[in-house]
């Protein structure tokens, strides 16, 4: 459950528009996110807010984002993050109405293994005498911790951030600014793309004369004049490749474990530690199966080169076949 599903809104239909890509500054592709062929991005491109809601001299804004994806072991994983960047914090209500480009992270990358697929966004706003910064700090170092980019951390932090979340908009403090609520059931798979929600009746914005400037604004795209309504603006993207590996947390500790074997120069403890961090890799769940071999692989040929510098004495040329997880 994210906080969408705990709030309640007027009865609008917000207009939700998917790119093409001829109108978006870098021409992403719609393609599809195929199972276990790539990892799965989000990210928040720009906002636009209004100030009618807001009174004070000064202002809070918070994202918060929800996914709901199927992991390798089938379990149901919940990502969860909560940002309070640093050109809300401190905006002047008298100019609320333009539009932020931030570039905040909501998910991943994560694998996308197949399964249902689900994302909320929302944007909320907030008085400083009903809300205070270090509790928004608090809330954001918290879903931190529970991450967005590691399956292995996704459930046990949830329904803490779920809760301090439901405490910002239970205030008066400006509330619910505009979301997102979109799945993806199967069979259908997630698209690559720009995507947009904008605080409109669908009957009164005509979506296919509107696209993404280089600002990542909408606009008109004949005038490229910004439309002049709240919106958040938000890409998928797909990657086949996992170059932060080393920060996923199992596997960041078995490699600091060979790491420390090598320095013992010790190539029973090297071979064990090796075999050790084969192993993580091979059941890692937040790797897709090429990368495992990849990133296994890699890792051989470094520690190979470590042992070839070691004295004939001592060096060993490990066996990746005496270990073969695939």
């Amino acid at each position: 459950m994210g906080i969408l599903d705990l709030i309640r809104t007027k009865s609008i239909t917000w207009t939700y528009v998917e790119f093409p890509p001829d109108r978006t500054p870098t021409g992403l592709m719609r393609d599809p996110i195929l199972p276990n062929q790539y990892y799965m991005t989000a990210t928040m491109r720009s906002c636009r807010i209004d100030d009618v809601r807001i009174l004070f001299t000064k202002f809070f804004g918070t994202v918060h984002s929800y996914s709901e994806l199927q992991s390798g072991m089938g379990d149901i994983a919940q990502l969860q993050s909560v940002t309070t960047p640093s050109k809300f914090q401190d905006a002047d209500p008298d100019n609320l109405d333009r539009s932020l480009q931030m570039d905040i992270p909501l998910l991943g990358p994560v694998p996308f293994v197949g399964g249902n697929f689900m994302i909320q966004v929302g944007l909320f706003a907030m008085k400083e005498n009903e809300l205070s910064g270090p509790y928004l700090d608090l809330l954001q170092t918290v879903a931190g911790k529970a991450g967005i980019s590691f399956l292995s951390q996704a459930v046990p932090l949830a329904q803490t951030i779920l809760g301090g979340m439901d405490k910002i908009v239970s205030t008066s403090a400006g509330g619910l600014q505009i979301g997102l609520y979109r799945g993806w059931v199967m069979p259908e798979t997630p698209v690559q793309g720009y995507y947009g929600i904008i605080a409109a009746p669908t009957d009164t914005v005509d979506t296919s004369k509107i696209g993404i400037d280089n600002a990542e604004r909408i606009v008109d795209w004949q005038s490229r004049q910004e439309i002049d309504k709240p919106y958040i603006v938000f890409t998928l993207e797909r990657f086949t490749g996992r170059s932060d590996w080393k920060q996923i947390p199992d596997v960041k500790t078995a490699y600091a474990k060979l790491v420390d074997a090598e320095r013992t120069s010790d190539k029973a403890k090297i071979s064990d530690a090796f075999t050790s961090f084969k192993v993580m890799v091979a059941t890692c769940q937040d790797l897709l199966p090429n990368d495992r071999t990849t990133i296994i692989t890699a890792t051989k040929a470094e520690v190979d080169s470590f042992l070839n510098q070691l004295p004939s004495s001592t060096a060993r040329i490990l066996d990746l076949h005496s270990f073969d997880p695939f």
